[in-house]
């Protein structure tokens, strides 16, 4: 019964860290989101952002949309996830291993999520508010889960596959 309680703890000391950081995360994330997006907005025109009201305002001919960013579209979630994979994944053999899929991966994943937006942006801004929902809804987000497949990929399936051997066959050197 002891250490039913003490699991206990620890798991809510843990989720509690980590709900922390995810925000912590959120408020990073989002704001350098909005400097990158900000900069391709000022360079092209169509759209300005604004980090107080946590918006991206659009213009499309005549009309202006306003997309508010939420904890969603910062892509903490999926940073989150990754971030989890990459710690505990069993099939990494050293933390220098996890280092660097870390390094590789969090910007990767910002970066997507980045151009997500931009696609997204550039999409209303040429087609107007019609193209709202398949733009933001099916584009972006085929646009940044395939880009995070790719990752996912490379980062997790491909390193499990390179590890397996059967006998003395491996697939690393290709081997018997």
């Amino acid at each position: 019964m002891g250490s039913d309680v003490q699991c206990d703890w620890i798991s809510w000391i843990i989720l509690h860290f980590n709900l922390y950081i995810q925000f912590q995360c959120y408020i990073f994330f989002n704001e350098n989101c909005y400097i990158w997006n900000w900069i391709f907005g000022s360079i092209t025109g169509f759209y300005d952002i604004s980090l107080q009201y946590s918006l991206i305002q659009i213009t499309s001919g005549a009309d202006t949309i306003n997309l508010f960013l939420t904890y969603e579209c910062s892509a903490v979630i999926e940073l989150g996830a990754f971030i989890s994979l990459a710690v505990f994944y069993p099939f990494f053999q050293s933390a220098k291993e996890r280092r660097h899929w870390l390094i590789i991966g969090v910007p990767y994943i910002f970066i997507t999520n980045i151009i997500r937006l931009i696609i997204t942006a550039t999409i209303i801004h040429y087609l107007g508010i019609n193209s709202l929902v398949w733009a933001h809804v099916i584009i972006g987000r085929i646009i940044f889960y395939v880009l995070t497949i790719i990752l996912y990929y490379v980062a997790f399936t491909r390193v499990q596959v390179l590890n397996i051997s059967v006998g003395k066959f491996t697939f690393k050197s290709g081997e018997s």
